[in-house]
């Protein structure tokens, strides 16, 4: 609720005499600081365009641009694994790039394809069955089921993502891309 100029005055004088602390200003530009709800500017005596330049304030605004759009348009994918056997073997990964995934779920010729696994933003794990290149854009959350492996969801926070995909033919490796 607004205070009415007779309060506002009423605090101003009280200030004078010292029986409130004074008004607080910015450390860098002198600006008029306004505690907000969360305060974090204001804890440490700068505005917010001051505040927004420090790593703590860049870490803050990042992680709330990232729910805001996560809140808009719904968990994206990750990362990706591809397991050539079905479910039952270890998938290999994790990939940044769908289509590695995907050339990693190939057997060869005239055998089943395998298992793609898709870890989501919101570390839920989707399996596509039989899936090919040419169905990479059309891929749906929906599409797929709804695994319990949190063992992949794990790795592909806590691993690099690889770029190419390596096949050990004898002593020497082929790269895949």
């Amino acid at each position: 609720m607004p205070t009415s100029a007779a309060e506002r005055m009423a605090k101003t004088r009280a200030r004078r005499r010292g029986e409130l602390e004074a008004v607080r200003k910015c450390t860098v530009c002198g600006k008029v600081l306004k505690p907000t709800s969360i305060g974090r500017a204001y804890e440490q005596g700068l505005c917010f365009q001051h505040w927004a330049e420090t790593e703590e304030g860049k870490n803050y605004l990042k992680q709330r641009r990232s729910q805001r759009r996560l809140a808009k348009t719904g968990p994206q994918p990750f990362r990706y694994f591809g397991c050539p056997h079905g479910e039952e073997g270890w998938p290999e990964g994790p990939f940044n790039r769908m289509r590695l995934a995907v050339s990693s779920t190939y057997a060869g010729k005239g055998k089943a394809r395998g298992t793609l696994f898709i870890v989501w933003s919101d570390d839920t794990v989707t399996a596509h069955h039989g899936i090919r290149q040419s169905d990479v854009g059309t891929i749906e959350r929906r599409a797929g089921d709804e695994v319990d492996r949190s063992d992949l969801a794990y790795l592909a926070r806590s691993s690099e993502a690889l770029t190419e995909r390596v096949r050990h033919y004898g002593h020497t490796d082929v790269y895949l891309v």
